[in-house]
C-alpha cells in the first residue's frame, strides 16, 4: 500500500508535497477493536482463577494426605501395594472431578445468564454465548485433567511414607516438615494471585469513577433525540428544507413541558459515520498539507441546548442561512493551532463542507466554544468545526429536544408534532441523548464489572486457602497450644502465635502478588484513564482488603486454638 501510495502521489499533483498516503489495518483487528480487551480481560481473569482454585485444591489435597498418613501407613503394612494405594488416590480424584465439575457447569449456566444480563450493546456478539456439547466437553475435561494432575501432590506423600515413623506419630510431626512448607508456599502464591485480580478490578473501577466524573463539553440529560430525513421529492431545495426545518424546530419547542428544541447532524458519541475534513487558515496554503477537523452542522440554539460553553463571540441564528455570508464556530483546540494567542473571531477560514478532498469554501469565524467530547469520553480527538445548520444542511438529521421531565413522556407528543407537519415523514431512533453516553461508557463498565467479580471470587478462594492452612496448623499444634496453656500461657500469646503464621503468609503473597500487579497492569493502561498502573490508592486498598480477609480467614482457627483443654491434651498423652 505504501507502494501504491507513492504511486498514486506521482501520478497525481494536485496531492502535493506530502503525496497520497494508505493507512493499513487488518480487518480482524479493526472488527474486535473495540471488545478485544474487554474479552482478554475475561480471558485473563478465567485463567488466573483456575490457577487459583488448583493451588487451593492442591493445598487442600497435601494437607489431606498428611493428615491420612497413619491411615496410608497402616494400608501398606497390613500388604497394601502401591497400585491399590494409587487407585484409591485415583478414583478420590475422579470423584471430586465429576463433583466439581458437574456443579461447576450448573452454576456457569446460572452464571452466563446474569453476564448476558449485564452486556452492552457494543459486546452484542456475546449473546450467542451458550452452554453448548463443547463447553460442558472442555470444562469437564479441563476439570478432569487438572484434578488427576493435582492428585500427583498427595500421592507422592502417600509414596515417600515412612511407616515406622507414620505408626508411630503422635501429631508432633503434623503441620511441620516438607508438606507444611509446600502448602504455605501454594496459600502465598494464591494470595499473590488474588493481589493482581484485585488491584486489576480497582483501576478498572476507578477508571470507571473518572470517565463518569469527566465533563465532555454538553450536557445529556433529559434530553430525547430521535432522527428524521425530509425526502428531496418533497423538500427539494434549501429554502424548502430550511422551511421545514424551522417548522419542526418550532412546533417541538412549543410541546407542554418542553424547554428548548433544535437540530445536529450527529448526536454525540453515535454510530453515524463521522463528517471531517481539511481546513485552512491562510489562503494560498498548501491543500495536501492541511491539517483535518470535525465537522458539525448545528441550528440555532443547539449550543445552549447541550450547555456547550462559549467563549468568545457568538452562536449561530435563523439569519445565519443560505441567504446570508457563510459563518462558523471553531472548538478552542483549533483557534489554539490555528491563530495561538489570538482571538480567531472575524478570521477566514478554508474549509471542504462538500467533502471535495479540497478546503476550497471559504467562511468567517463567528464565535469560539469549548470543545466537545463528541467521538470518545475519554479522548480529545480532533479540532472541531460547526456549520449552520440552516447553510450547510444534513440530511438525515438529529432533532434534540429538552425536557424538564422524562425524556421517554416526549416520544408521542413528538410523534404527533411531526405527524402534523408531515404524515408520511417517519422519525427512527428515538432515544434518550444519555443513552448515547451510557453506551460509550459501557464497555469500561462492563470490563470492571468483571474484573470486581474475579476480584471477590478471587478473595473467597484466598480466604479459603488461609483458612485452610491456619486452621490445620493450629489443629497439628494442639498440643503445643495445650502444654503452653498449662505452664502459665496468656491467651493473648496463643492467639500471636496463630495470626503470626497468617501475617507471614500475607505478607510474603502481598509483595510478590504486587510486584505482579503492577507489571499486569502496564498491560491494561490502554483501558486506564487518569489513573497510573502503579495507583498508590489501589495498592494500598488491595493491602487492606487482603490483610482484612486474611484476618477474618484466620479468626475462626485462633478462636479454636484458645478453647483447647491443656486437661484433655495431656489426658491424650
Amino acid at each position: 500500500m505504501a507502494r501504491v501510495g507513492r504511486e498514486i502521489s506521482q501520478a497525481n499533483a494536485f496531492y502535493g508535497a506530502s503525496g497520497r498516503q494508505f493507512e493499513t489495518v487488518a480487518l480482524h483487528l479493526d472488527a474486535t477493536r473495540d471488545v478485544r480487551t474487554p474479552l482478554l480481560v475475561l480471558s485473563v481473569g478465567v485463567g488466573i482463577l483456575l490457577l487459583m482454585a488448583c493451588v487451593n485444591v492442591a493445598s487442600l489435597l497435601v494437607a489431606r494426605a498428611a493428615g491420612r498418613a497413619r491411615e496410608m501407613a497402616m494400608k501398606a503394612a497390613l500388604g497394601a501395594g502401591i497400585g491399590r494405594i494409587v487407585r484409591q488416590h485415583v478414583i478420590e480424584s475422579l470423584l471430586l472431578a465429576v463433583l466439581g465439575g458437574v456443579a461447576g457447569l450448573v452454576l456457569g449456566k446460572w452464571g452466563l445468564s446474569l453476564l448476558l444480563a449485564a452486556t452492552p450493546e457494543a459486546l452484542g456478539r456475546l449473546q450467542l454465548a451458550t452452554v453448548s456439547p463443547t463447553v460442558v466437553a472442555v470444562s469437564l475435561g479441563t476439570v478432569t485433567a487438572w484434578t488427576m494432575l493435582l492428585a500427583a501432590a498427595p500421592l507422592s506423600e502417600a509414596l515417600k511414607l515412612n511407616l515406622v515413623d507414620a505408626l508411630r506419630s503422635d501429631g508432633q510431626r503434623a503441620g511441620r516438615g516438607p508438606s507444611a512448607g509446600l502448602r504455605r508456599g501454594l496459600t502465598a502464591a494464591q494470595l499473590a494471585l488474588s493481589v493482581v485480580l484485585v488491584v486489576a478490578a480497582l483501576l478498572l473501577i476507578r477508571t470507571v469513577e473518572r470517565v463518569q466524573s469527566l465533563d465532555p463539553g454538553f450536557r445529556a440529560d433529559h434530553a430525547l433525540t430521535f432522527r428524521i430525513a425530509p425526502p428531496g421529492s418533497r423538500y427539494p431545495n434549501q429554502e424548502a428544507f430550511n422551511a421545514f426545518a424551522r417548522r419542526l424546530q418550532a412546533a417541538l419547542a412549543a410541546l407542554p413541558g418542553v424547554t428548548g428544541a433544535s437540530a445536529i447532524s450527529h448526536v454525540p458519541y453515535d454510530h453515524v459515520p463521522n463528517w471531517g475534513g481539511p481546513y485552512l487558515a491562510y489562503p494560498g496554503d498548501d491543500p495536501s498539507a492541511a491539517p483535518q477537523a470535525d465537522y458539525r452542522a448545528v441550528a440555532p440554539g443547539m449550543m445552549e441546548l447541550l450547555g456547550v460553553r462559549l467563549v468568545e463571540g457568538r452562536t449561530f441564528t435563523e439569519s445565519d442561512d443560505q441567504r446570508g455570508a457563510p459563518v462558523v464556530m471553531v472548538d478552542q483546540r483549533l483557534a489554539a493551532r490555528t491563530w495561538p494567542g489570538q482571538s480567531p473571531i472575524g478570521r477566514r477560514l478554508g474549509v471542504d463542507p462538500s467533502v471535495t478532498g479540497t478546503p476550497s469554501t471559504w467562511v468567517t469565524v463567528v464565535g469560539l466554544v469549548r470543545h466537545v467530547r463528541h467521538r470518545s469520553p475519554t479522548e480529545e480527538v480532533r479540532e472541531q468545526v460547526y456549520f449552520s445548520e440552516r447553510q450547510v444542511p444534513r440530511n438525515p438529521f438529529v432533532m434534540i429536544v429538552k425536557t424538564g421531565a422524562e425524556p421517554s413522556a416526549l416520544v408521542g407528543p413528538v410523534r404527533e408534532a411531526v405527524a402534523r407537519l408531515d404524515a408520511a415523514l417517519p422519525i427512527y431512533d428515538v432515544r434518550p441523548l444519555e443513552f448515547y453516553v451510557g453506551r460509550a461508557q459501557a464497555i469500561r463498565r462492563f470490563t470492571a464489572l468483571l474484573a470486581a467479580v474475579f476480584a471477590a471470587a478471587a478473595l473467597l478462594l484466598a480466604a479459603v486457602g488461609v483458612y485452610g492452612v491456619i486452621a490445620y496448623s493450629v489443629s497439628a499444634r494442639r498440643r503445643e497450644f495445650g502444654v503452653r496453656l498449662a505452664l502459665g500461657a496468656r491467651t493473648s500469646q496463643i492467639v500471636t502465635a496463630v495470626m503470626r503464621e497468617s501475617t507471614l503468609l500475607v505478607t510474603a503473597g502481598l509483595l510478590v502478588g504486587i510486584a505482579a500487579a503492577v507489571g499486569g497492569a502496564w498491560w491494561l493502561r490502554s483501558q486506564l484513564f487518569e489513573v497510573a498502573p502503579w495507583d498508590i490508592v489501589s495498592l494500598a486498598a488491595t493491602a487492606l482488603i487482603l490483610g482484612t480477609v486474611a484476618v477474618l480467614a484466620s479468626a475462626l482457627p485462633a478462636r479454636r486454638a484458645l478453647r483447647t483443654d491443656p486437661a484433655e491434651v495431656l489426658r491424650a498423652d
